[in-house]
C-alpha cells in the first residue's frame, strides 16, 4: 500500500514530466548528479521537513500536514523561463491528483553556477504541500 506521501510524490513526478521544457525528473536522488550525461533541464524532487497542522486547517478525524518539498533544477537555458513553467504547472495541478489540499511555492534559493565557463546553473524551488489522511493511516 502506498502512503499519501508516496502518492503525492508520484503525482509531482507526473506533473513535472509534463512540463514541455523539462527533459528528466527523478525523485529522491541519492547519488551525485552527473551533469555530463543528464539531459537538461532536469528536476530532482527532495522530501523535507513535515509539520502537523494545528490551526483552522486541521480536520476532526484526520491528520493534516504541511510538508516541505524541494525541487532542484539544473538547466543550461533561461532560469526564469523554467521557474515560470514549473510554477504554472504546479499551480494548475495544486491538488496533485486529489492527494494534496494545497501546493504552494514557499521560496526560491538563488542561482548556483558550478563552472563559470559553462552555461549550466541550478536553482532550488521550495514548496509547501498541505495534505491530510485518516487518523493513523498514512
Amino acid at each position: 500500500m502506498s502512503t499519501t506521501r508516496q502518492l503525492i510524490l508520484n503525482q509531482l513526478e507526473i506533473v513535472l514530466k509534463a512540463v514541455s521544457s523539462v527533459k528528466y525528473v527523478e525523485l529522491e536522488r541519492s547519488i551525485p548528479i552527473d551533469l555530463d550525461t543528464l539531459p537538461l533541464p532536469c528536476v530532482f524532487v527532495y522530501s523535507g521537513k513535515e509539520n502537523r497542522v494545528k490551526d483552522e486547517r486541521a480536520v476532526i478525524g484526520k491528520e493534516t500536514w504541511d510538508w516541505e518539498v524541494s525541487l532542484e533544477i539544473w538547466t543550461n537555458g533561461n532560469v526564469e523561463s523554467i521557474i515560470g513553467e514549473i510554477h504554472s504547472a504546479l499551480w494548475t495541478n495544486r491538488s496533485l491528483g486529489g492527494y494534496s489540499v494545497m501546493t504552494i511555492r514557499d521560496s526560491i534559493e538563488g542561482i548556483y553556477v558550478i563552472d563559470e565557463d559553462s552555461d549550466t546553473k541550478s536553482i532550488i524551488l521550495n514548496y509547501i504541500i498541505t495534505y491530510r489522511h485518516a487518523l493513523g493511516i498514512m
